[in-house]
């Protein structure tokens, strides 16, 4: 059986308002074929679930007024925070 049409059943399901039984009955679909695939599409779904989580990023809404570099030597380099991402890049890899 296709998902969708194991999709369909489960919508004709519920719109009908039938028992289980009686639904399945009406589009001669076996009980024990209705539960080996809703079980199939169970474990379908929860795995794909699990392989994708959806995020957004959330703007950075604190942006400090300068960055700090420490270098390892000690010396601490104050730049702007509107300095040029390149400049401040090339600062990191001195």
């Amino acid at each position: 059986m296709k998902k969708y049409s194991f999709e369909s059943i489960q919508k004709a399901l519920k719109e009908s308002g039938l028992k289980l039984k009686d639904c399945l009955e009406s589009v001669k679909l076996p009980v024990h074929k209705y539960y080996y695939e809703k079980q199939k599409h169970d474990k379908r779904a929860t795995k794909s679930k699990d392989q994708f989580i959806a995020i957004s990023p959330e703007p950075i809404q604190d942006v400090p007024e300068q960055l700090i570099v420490e270098y390892p030597n000690g010396v601490k380099l104050h730049i702007g925070s509107k300095a040029p991402i390149d400049t401040i890049r090339m600062l990191i890899h001195i």
